[in-house]
């Protein structure tokens, strides 16, 4: 995809024809997303990333302890065409952290809302007594129920057919790679979310390994440990 003097194209480079979104994301089709953000256009892109708490200070906190979690930014001057496009697909000047992706798996897999993070869940004294329990509280209504489970079937797909294949298991994990490709010329960031077991989500995970290569390489591999480890299976 030209824009200017400038190209957009995907990671491996493989063509993949006429797509619709589904299929796009199944196979992290950058010029697909690349369209879209161009015909979105930089103010509503910029709202839709503040809806998942971009620009914006996370904390996780309790009653006992509270920690600042750096912003995940989205916000640029240039606004050109290829700008505008690159950053759609999570490239350009667009930054994020493990907690701030999780936080919007998060909205994925609880139908739109996400949840303000903690540290202590609760505390039982030595007779097995409960002496504190940390409230639930929602931190942001990022998208509406439709959406949510239109994406969470997409990252179903994307396990079962797309570029999370190695990701399968009889639970049912719903996923998402991301290469960020690095500008030092070294292999690029690995980035892998998902949630499961996708029906009746139990385990939200985010994993970025530097210099990882694509993201169905090592994120995935530590993800998906995690995620079997933490449901026993």
């Amino acid at each position: 995809m030209k824009l200017g003097e400038k190209n957009i194209k995907d990671f491996k480079e493989e063509k993949h024809g006429k797509v619709n979104i589904k299929n796009a994301f199944k196979v992290s089709c950058n010029n697909t997303f690349a369209k879209l953000g161009l015909k979105l256009g930089y103010d509503v892109l910029k709202n839709q990333a503040e809806k998942f708490l971009f620009n914006k200070e996370i904390y996780i906190k309790d009653d006992y302890a509270k920690i600042k979690i750096k912003p995940a930014v989205y916000e640029f001057k240039e606004r050109d065409d290829f700008s505008i496009g690159i950053s759609a697909i999570g490239q350009h000047e667009v930054k994020v952290n493990p907690m701030t992706m999780a936080l919007m798996t998060c909205a994925i897999a609880n139908k739109g809302t996400i949840m303000q993070p903690y540290i202590l869940d609760s505390i039982v004294n030595y007779r097995g007594n409960l002496k504190y329990k940390t409230k639930p509280e929602k931190l942001s209504e990022s998208i509406d129920v439709k959406t949510a489970e239109k994406i969470k079937d997409y990252m179903i797909l994307t396990v079962k057919e797309g570029t999370a294949k190695r990701a399968r298991h009889n639970i049912k994990i719903a996923a998402k790679t991301g290469t960020a490709e690095n500008v030092s010329g070294k292999e690029p960031h690995s980035w892998f979310v998902a949630f499961a077991p996708a029906d009746n989500p139990q385990i939200v995970i985010a994993v970025v390994v530097e210099n990882g290569g694509a993201g169905s390489g090592r994120a995935l591999d530590i993800a998906k440990e995690a995620i079997l480890n933490f449901l026993n299976r």
